[in-house]
């Protein structure tokens, strides 16, 4: 739901995996295996200083970098840093690959604009250029970039890749405003059907552009279908929608199956990705009842054989929210049909950006000199554009003078997360500054995104080497998860 930055070529990304595995997130050389391990410190301070060695016991759960919509930024150098197993990113479907029946005016739309009446071919599929590198390739380099992920090694194995498709149904509405019904296709009907071949043959395009199916390991159907299929309070709207996920899913496991007959290069397609439906923010925050896509995403997820999995999202305001949705989730999904394998159960986002946004604007403490959040923020983020962040502790010690922040709330999400037997959890890897620096400025009302990142150079500047420095609400956790992975 947020951004980030950087950019690499593939040589880099190779020396990256090399060189910056063997350091540490000073950029120093990491003690070998011979040498005396740091005391396990579990103090904050120490915390902030760098990782202390693996507190707690080994995770089944495998941790992962998130770019979101940021796919075209993808930094293989920084997932190499990080040590990440999974590298996640989402495509918007509405946005950059669908032609609709009528032109995108000032939004909202003063006529209808849908339905979905063609493919911007151009934006999957572009033609090579005998001046510009393939560099110059950005519709295609895009989607290519979460593929070439798979160059870096973590683990002893190359890095997983997940992609989501974002269909958005609430575009180009403002945030806010009323989206009306009958937007979405009915594939019962001729016309539905003909709109929704359109919506799928984006998919098929964009999945076999330079046999991209080939190397993703788990695609998911949807983001947040429970706010971006609207009017999400519609039950018609819910039942075309549930009709569509069938067929598209019914589709994918055609195309896998039509692809793993080719050779490419001379090599067997192995098309094996795994389908999962979702992903669902918080799924019992609001109240099921409030979302009538909820529960046609859960009836997906519960009858459908070929689906195995379940993405969520969890931006919450308290770490025990998070147990409480998988439970729900896993409640509502446990009757499969007979022979059907137990959902899988992801998690591509996760913070407490809830908590934080409830605290943006606290009044200050009397006799205290520190400002509310935001005013904290945004000095922080000016100092950041001068050249001379704050430094980590200075950023960390503003967190722990606050009563209401959960200073292991990272460690606690992770052994959530591990305790319901989740599969794999991705965290946003990179917060990148927006160009000039006063378009980072926050109002009181604002969702801080901004302290999401394990590396972050809105906040906290770069490092000498380049690299964002690191997020010391979230960086010292983040490192003991993965030291703790099998």
């Amino acid at each position: 739901m947020k951004r980030s930055t950087g950019s690499i070529f593939v040589l880099v990304c190779i020396l990256a995996v090399g060189i910056l595995s063997g350091c540490n997130e000073d950029g120093k050389k990491k003690a070998s295996k011979h040498q005396p391990k740091h005391s396990q410190n579990d103090s904050p301070a120490a915390a902030a200083q760098g990782s202390p060695g693996p507190i707690g016991p080994k995770l089944n759960l495998e941790l992962g970098a998130g770019y979101n919509e940021q796919i075209a930024n993808i930094n293989n150098s920084v997932v190499a840093k990080s040590g990440a197993r999974w590298v996640r990113a989402y495509v918007n479907l509405s946005r950059n690959f669908w032609v609709f029946g009528a032109p995108i005016l000032q939004p909202p739309p003063s006529q209808p604009l849908y339905p979905i009446t063609g493919v911007v071919e151009g934006n999957i599929i572009q033609e090579p250029s005998n001046v510009s590198s393939d560099a110059d390739a950005l519709a295609v380099a895009a989607l290519d970039q979460l593929i070439n992920t798979k160059t870096v090694i973590a683990g002893g194995a190359p890095v997983k890749i997940i992609l989501s498709l974002k269909h958005d149904f609430s575009y180009p509405y403002p945030k806010g405003a009323t989206v009306p019904a009958g937007q979405f296709p009915d594939v019962s009907t001729p016309a539905g059907l003909a709109e929704a071949d359109q919506m799928v043959t984006a998919i098929e395009n964009l999945l076999i552009t330079n046999n991209r199916g080939n190397e993703i390991d788990i695609l998911v159907t949807g983001n947040e279908p429970m706010f971006e299929i609207q009017p999400n309070s519609d039950p018609d709207t819910a039942r075309k929608y549930k009709l569509y996920l069938n067929s598209l899913i019914q589709q994918l496991v055609d195309l896998k199956a039509a692809e793993n007959t080719k050779t490419v290069a001379g090599v067997q397609n192995t098309w094996d990705f795994q389908i999962f439906v979702g992903a669902l923010n918080s799924p019992i925050n609001p109240p099921p009842s409030a979302n009538v896509i909820l529960p046609a995403v859960l009836e997906v997820a519960r009858d459908n054989v070929s689906v195995a999995g379940i993405d969520l999202h969890e931006h919450v305001a308290a770490t025990t929210e998070v147990r409480s949705d998988i439970q729900y989730v896993k409640d509502q999904t446990k009757f499969r049909p007979l022979g059907a394998l137990p959902l899988q159960i992801i998690s591509t986002e996760f913070s407490i950006i809830r908590l934080f946004e409830a605290n943006m604007n606290n009044p200050v403490p009397l006799g205290s000199t520190l400002p509310p959040l935001w005013q904290f923020l945004n000095n922080t983020t000016a100092q950041a554009a001068t050249g001379t962040p704050v430094q980590q502790s200075q950023f960390l010690s503003y967190f722990l003078a606050q009563s209401w922040y959960p200073r292991n709330w990272f460690r606690e999400m992770i052994n959530a997360f591990e305790a319901e037997g989740v599969l794999a959890v991705t965290y946003g890897i990179e917060e990148a500054p927006r160009y000039p620096w006063s378009d980072n400025q926050l109002v009181p009302t604002a969702t801080p995104w901004v302290l999401n990142g394990v590396f972050n150079a809105t906040l906290l500047g770069r490092s000498a080497d380049g690299y964002p420095n690191t997020n010391p609400l979230v960086y010292p956790e983040f490192r003991n998860a993965i030291s703790r992975m099998k």
